[in-house]
């Protein structure tokens, strides 16, 4: 969930909870009914949008490890009407052309605010995977978790502070994003991506959160230029790992071409 959700959630939640206090106090069921599930409905909207934010960022890297695109900002606009419906026809009994009004005008303007759904394009990894012999389930499995911790990254990133820092920590998930789009049309290497896959991921996504958890930049002091130094260091070697995977497959290629043409030799003698 971004920042700018949470905030939007805790104002809709703050602008409703008086309005659910007075209703309980005068004993109104239907009243309370109705905007308890306009709160559980807003709170599925910001669920979704976190879902829509993963799919758009990884759709942004030319990389598609959803097995299927699904609307969640159209989903977010229509529940945003129904929550409107809710508190119209129980909370408030306004009268039916009313009600529609209203919920239209509220789609309406999340519909503004969210935009539209970006259609990730065509999913390569089942094409791949099966030219390479390798399990897609299983590679889809592996690279859903990645693109999930890189998108927790990028949401950390958002929320840093310091410039300079949020900079090159942005930096760094954008190259995990070109190595994770590398490994969607090359499965086979994620056997040597581990580092990538498991410890690096976890290891930036701690770092950013321990940054994060400076109440002012101020407070990190020397440590500052250090910082700035690692997140280079990470995003270099991110690079690297991507390079040598390309590198490893060039050697396979000679490996085989020479293990073939001993064969032939031998053959003909």
């Amino acid at each position: 969930m971004s920042m700018l959700s949470r905030w939007l959630f805790g104002l809709t939640i703050a602008s409703l909870t008086p309005a659910l206090l007075v209703q309980l106090i005068a004993g109104s069921g239907g009243a309370v009914m109705g905007i308890l599930g306009a709160m559980g409905l807003y709170y599925l909207c910001i669920i979704l949008m976190g879902r829509a934010d993963a799919q758009d960022a990884a759709a942004e890297h030319g990389v598609h490890i959803r097995k299927r695109f699904l609307p969640y900002r159209l989903a977010t606009v229509l529940l945003t009407g129904l929550s409107v419906v809710s508190i119209s026809m129980l909370a408030t009994a306004d009268s039916l052309p009313t009600t529609i009004i209203q919920a239209l005008l509220a789609s309406f303007g999340m519909r503004l605010m969210v935009g539209k759904d970006v259609s990730p394009g065509p999913d390569r990894l089942e094409e791949s995977a099966e030219r390479l012999g390798v399990s897609a389930k299983r590679a889809r499995s592996q690279l859903r978790d990645a693109s999930d911790k890189i998108q927790a990254i990028n949401a950390l990133a958002r929320a840093q502070k310091d410039p300079e820092l949020r900079a090159k920590l942005g930096d760094a998930v954008d190259e995990a994003w070109v190595m994770l789009a590398y490994l969607e049309d090359n499965p086979d290497q994620l056997i040597h991506a581990r580092h990538f896959l498991i410890t690096y991921l976890d290891a930036i996504e701690r770092l950013a959160r321990d940054m994060n958890g400076l109440s002012r930049p101020e407070d990190l002091g020397a440590k500052r230029g250090e910082l700035l130094k690692l997140l280079e260091r990470t995003r270099d070697a991110l690079a690297r790992d991507r390079a040598s995977f390309a590198e490893r497959q060039r050697i396979d290629l000679e490996v085989s071409m020479t293990w073939l043409g001993d064969v032939l030799e031998e053959h003909r003698k």
